[in-house]
């Protein structure tokens, strides 16, 4: 059995901060994300790819510009590909502080690309809780892959597994499982605090140190 690392491996959408997808997508002239996608594969396998580090911004917003049925320029794109990025979910922050002071170190988890990334870091209150990163675009891999999981296991816990998982999306959460995770599928903040309460009662997670 891996040992317990004094970790938790954070998602950031709709767990850290709110995502507005389809008013992304109205701005770029659909009326739902599931639409903007449908009418456009290829633009989907590009966002994919920025999110894993394999093309450049530069590359996503040059191909957005002659997809979209809306004339406009690759800066207002990427003004309307932020726009899905929202305010920081409320009550979050108190929680992460929880966290920290029960001895754990909160390390952010995500799929994500370095543009939503640095858009991301503007709004988050509690960004120096925050002890590390381990995201897609530098991973070159997304959830639910195993090499996501890899490399916060190998970075962040020293070859074991964090003290809790919390994410929003289930097969995510499941692959976590998989690999002897306690992970919670993330409803609300006060459910979070819940399973924090009570892994503070456990506490089975390995000394570390201190912040």
């Amino acid at each position: 059995m891996k040992s317990v690392a004094p970790v938790v491996a954070l998602d950031i959408g709709n767990v850290c901060i709110a995502l507005h997808r389809d008013a992304c997508a109205a701005r770029l002239g659909y009326s739902s994300i599931a639409n903007l996608f449908a009418a456009n594969p290829d633009l989907l396998h590009y966002a994919r790819l920025l999110e894993t580090g394999k093309i450049s911004r530069e590359e996503l917003l040059d191909y957005a510009a002659t997809r979209l049925p809306v004339r406009m320029t690759p800066a207002e794109i990427e003004e309307a590909w932020c726009s899905m990025i929202g305010d920081e979910i409320p009550g979050i922050a108190d929680t992460v502080r929880d966290m920290v002071d029960m001895g754990l170190r909160p390390v952010f988890f995500s799929d994500v690309s370095q543009v939503h990334l640095r858009h991301v870091y503007t709004k988050l209150t509690f960004l120096p809780l925050m002890r590390g990163a381990v995201v897609s675009c530098e991973v070159g891999a997304q959830k639910p892959a195993p090499a996501m999981y890899e490399a916060m296991e190998r970075n962040h816990c020293d070859g074991g597994v964090p003290a809790l998982y919390v994410d929003d999306r289930e097969d995510n959460i499941l692959a976590g499982r998989g690999r002897g995770w306690f992970a919670y599928h993330f409803g609300t903040v006060p459910e979070l605090r819940e399973v924090l309460l009570k892994l503070g009662q456990r506490r089975d997670w390995e000394p570390g140190p201190g912040l």
